[in-house]
């Protein structure tokens, strides 16, 4: 007993599943035609969406005469319910051999139809096939409940497989409608019979909740509280409805046994007008008797402002259709206002506080350059003491705009012997310009514009330029250092100045240009003189001498070549406004401790001679870069003595060819403004690099070659040598 009850749960499980599947998407029916046998269809049939119309899926199973081979053929397709009903009633009826279905026969036709998604795949449950002794198929003919459950009275069924064994059958009722029995019967085998589980069920009308009676009204209802009735509401005399005048019963939800009403809470209420009437923002409202026929309401504004609507509101009975309303809708308070703004002023600006309503003050500014001709600012007020501009009904602006009329600088200054013509009558960007009188001439701009200077928020007019002056014309001021300059009228026109130098060892140069005259356009006649000294022996220079003590030097040259060193500082003064000198010696490495610094002797030549005299000689190796860093690095420096203002020299004295470079000392050198010179001593054995030579002194003009050799080093070449570095005479 309880397997069969877990089968019969298992099946309507699967029967619940099937039918929700088919609730879900369209019906699909198997398709095939004249198969073989079952498989058959299945190896060349598919599924087909059936239309709308068609609701169940059928099967025909058809039995060949001897003559043919007594084969069957199989058939699968999409059915309408009616159609399918039609065919199954021709299975029992009569044909050549009892029956249109019967399997054991030739030429016979059996049918079958089935209801729920997809329920034709297969050897379907309505034939039952089985084999005979002999081997041929037998078909009988599937069980089925009775009545069949083909209609609903306001509602309808809807069956998996129609009445057959297993078939699922729903009940629906209509919108308004609820079922009186089960939802659900299923068609189930009893022993030899098929039975349904349920009888089919009854759709009741549904019925709302009983309607409130209503007071001093009446209510009319057209079929009691049954689902679709309309109940109408009415009022006695002196009361109105509140609420709608209907109210239909609907239905609440599909299958509800209860339905709810359209409209609900109706009452009947004395006459009145719907809604108190309120007080205006910013006003206030007096009512006779509140919202009640007959009673009537003041509104009224505070001060400043005023209505813009009627004054009063009385509530009014109307047609008896209609319920008591009031004769004019609540009024506005609106700011009191003047009626026009004040114009703005050309040229200008206004700026209101509150635009144009009571107590506003309007203030006037005018544009750059112009200025206010009148009263700054206006008020919109409604004392009539004011005087009144652009108002009327009582509310004024106290002033009327000013006017904004062009700003002028104040006039220029005339200068004395000199005269002004100015442009725009000396209005913003207007120009005056300044002339003098022949014989003087202008000290001070020639030009001045009228323009706008602001200082903070204070804005100005003023002129760009200060009035010159037109004083007597002169010629340039002359000085002459280390000399006297002496003239007839100052250094007026016409005046007439001698040059003369005062300083020890100075003189004119060029020594023609001994006067000179103001010319009448202020310029003087003729070149300027200066007082210079003759190079050599004055020079205000810092001498750096850069010795080459190597062995090809020679010990018996090196007195000779200190010598020569000696007879270039014979051709110079020494001290503070005259030549220093320096002296390093090198060789592979700078010899440190015999350095001469330029400081160290710088007023006394005799003794700055016997140092250069006793100079050491030793050492290998020629590193002429070297020993040229070292002496821009610590020769020239102001801790040993160099001077901000004399002019920088260095000069090297070699005889062979540098083992390092020189290019990059000797171009760091002159890029720091120190003229480079260059001695090379000609040893005769062709060790001397003349394009070297020219890379220290950055010029062949500057690089002195002794083809003779050591003994060619006499004062005369010294001599020469000096006075390559002698500036023009107004530099020294």
């Amino acid at each position: 007993m309880m397997e069969a009850k877990i089968s019969m749960i298992l099946l309507l499980s699967f029967v619940l599943l099937e039918l929700f599947g088919c609730f879900v998407q369209g019906l699909q029916c198997w398709s095939c035609e004249n198969a073989d046998s079952f498989e058959h269809c299945e190896e060349i049939g598919k599924f087909e969406e059936c239309n709308p119309s068609q609701r169940v899926c059928g099967m025909e199973v058809r039995k060949n005469s001897f003559q043919q081979g007594g084969k069957i053929k199989v058939f699968k397709f999409c059915k309408q319910r009616e159609a399918c009903g039609n065919v199954l009633n021709q299975n029992d009826k009569s044909a050549v051999e009892v029956t249109q279905c019967n399997p054991k026969s030739p030429n016979s036709v059996c049918r079958c139809c089935c209801e729920g998604d997809r329920c034709n795949v297969g050897e379907l449950q309505c034939l039952k096939l089985e084999k005979e002794e002999e081997g041929h198929e037998v078909i009988e003919p599937p069980m089925t409940c009775s009545p069949m459950m083909e209609g609903l009275e306001n509602g309808e069924v809807r069956c998996t497989n129609g009445s057959n064994v297993a078939s699922v059958c729903r009940f629906f009722c209509s919108v308004g409608f609820y079922i009186d029995g089960s939802h659900v019967t299923i068609c189930h085998p009893v022993n030899s019979l098929a039975k349904w589980s349920d009888d089919a069920p009854v759709c009741r009308r549904s019925r709302c909740y009983p309607q409130r009676p209503l007071s001093h009204g009446n209510m009319k209802c057209s079929d009691e509280d049954l689902y679709g009735s309309i109940c109408k509401f009415s009022c006695d005399d002196r009361y109105q409805l509140i609420g709608e005048e209907t109210s239909v019963c609907q239905a609440d939800s599909p299958g509800s046994r209860y339905g709810v009403w359209s409209t609900v809470g109706q009452f009947c209420e004395i006459n009145r007008c719907r809604n108190e009437l309120t007080s205006p923002a910013n006003g206030t409202i007096l009512c006779s008797d509140r919202n009640n026929v007959g009673s009537v309401c003041e509104f009224q504004c505070v001060d400043n402002y005023q209505l813009s609507g009627s004054r009063y509101s009385a509530c009014q009975k109307n047609d008896l259709d209609r319920p008591p309303t009031w004769s004019e809708l609540t009024p506005n308070c609106e700011r009191r206002q003047c009626r026009n703004m004040p114009p703005r002023p050309v040229n200008g600006h206004i700026s209101c506080s509150d635009e144009k309503y009571i107590n506003s003050i309007c203030k006037f500014r005018c544009d750059v350059g112009y200025e206010l001709d009148g009263e700054s600012q206006s008020v919109c007020v409604s004392d009539g003491s004011y005087k009144k501009f652009y108002g009327e009904g009582g509310i004024f602006w106290t002033n009327q705009s000013p006017t904004c009329k062009l700003k002028k600088c104040q006039a220029v200054e005339t200068p004395q012997n000199g005269y002004v013509t100015c442009s725009r009558e000396n209005f913003i960007a207007s120009t005056c310009n300044f002339v003098c009188e022949k014989g003087f001439s202008l000290q001070g701009a020639s030009e001045s514009t009228c323009i706008i200077k602001k200082n903070g928020d204070e804005v100005t007019l003023e002129w760009t330029e200060e009035s010159p002056t037109c004083e007597m014309m002169s010629c340039p001021t002359i000085n002459l250092k280390n000399g006297l300059v002496d003239c007839s009228n100052n250094f007026n026109v016409g005046s007439e100045c001698k040059f003369a130098c005062t300083a020890n060892n100075y003189m004119l140069h060029p020594s023609t240009a001994t006067k000179t005259t103001c010319k009448s356009d202020g310029n003087w006649q003729g070149e300027f003189p200066c007082c210079s000294r003759p190079c050599p022996p004055f020079a205000v220079v810092d001498f750096v001498v850069v010795l080459d003590s190597s062995s090809s030097i020679g010990r018996e040259n090196w007195p000779v070549m200190l010598d020569f060193l000696n007879s270039i500082i014979d051709t110079f003064e020494i001290g503070e406004d005259a030549a220093n000198f320096g002296v390093i010696r090198y060789n592979k490495e700078v010899d440190t401790a015999s350095i001469i610094n330029l400081n160290k002797i710088q007023d006394d030549k005799t003794m700055l001679k016997e140092l250069v005299s006793n100079l050491p000689y030793d050492g290998t190796g020629t590193r002429t870069g070297h020993a040229m860093k070292y002496a821009y690095d610590f020769m020239l420096s102001t801790e040993v003595g160099n001077r901000d203002f004399a002019a920088d020299v260095m000069l090297v004295i070699t005889d062979g060819r540098s083992q390092d470079n020189v290019k990059i000392p000797a171009e760091e050198i002159r890029r720091r403004g120190i003229l480079t010179l260059a001695v090379g001593i000609n040893p005769g054995t062709g060790r001397l690099d003349l394009e070297q030579l020219e890379t220290i002194a950055g010029t062949p003009k500057r690089v002195f070659i002794v083809e003779d050799g050591f003994s060619a080093l006499t004062p005369e070449y010294a001599l020469k040598v000096a006075k390559s570095i002698c500036p023009s005479p107004c530099e020294n």
